[in-house]
């Protein structure tokens, strides 16, 4: 009977500590998801941030050379497209 009642005591400690262990790795996993969301957001702000800025620079160009106004449209929006991209990588 005491026998039984170590192997009890025993495998309830061993549930208990492989409890601890996956309740750590949920806890990691959530700390990293917590991270990548708002290491996003800030990256997602700043091309936000610099989108604008492009833009505010083509219309810039457009009035002190409206010729190049399709010139300067690409250029932006392919460097609009490529802010987008790295938001994309991460």
């Amino acid at each position: 009977m005491s026998g039984e009642l170590e192997r009890v005591i025993w495998g309830s400690s061993s549930v208990q500590r492989q409890h601890a262990r996956d309740r750590a790795a949920l806890q990691r996993g959530f700390s990293l998801a917590e991270s990548q969301v708002i290491g996003i957001g800030q990256v997602t702000d700043t091309a936000i941030t610099e989108a604008m800025k492009v833009n505010l620079v083509r219309v810039q160009a457009e009035h002190a050379a409206p010729d190049g106004a399709e010139h300067y449209a690409y250029i932006a929006f392919r460097g609009v497209l490529r802010m987008a991209s790295v938001i994309d990588r991460l």
